[in-house]
């Protein structure tokens, strides 16, 4: 699976997973973490909680590059 198709498995499942919702203040989270499968068999790992539009696309980006959330993007 391409980079870029891993960041929109995981910006899918963000924005269609009742468990993640819209917030600027509490976009950081709630403190946990979630895995997610992605179609190709790869884990995933995202914050738990709510996400704004900029944290969904960092969180995706870092995702699709490296596999978990918190990883710096710099660091690829």
């Amino acid at each position: 699976m391409r980079k870029a198709e891993a960041m929109s498995e995981v910006m899918w499942h963000l924005i269609t997973d009742d468990a993640h919702g819209y917030s600027q203040p509490a976009r950081a989270g709630d403190g946990t973490e979630e895995t997610i499968w992605l179609s190709d068999g790869r884990a995933v790992v995202v914050h738990g909680g709510d996400y704004d539009c900029s944290e969904s696309v960092r969180v995706a980006v870092n995702c699709g590059l490296s596999g978990r959330y918190d990883d710096p993007i710099g660091h690829m």
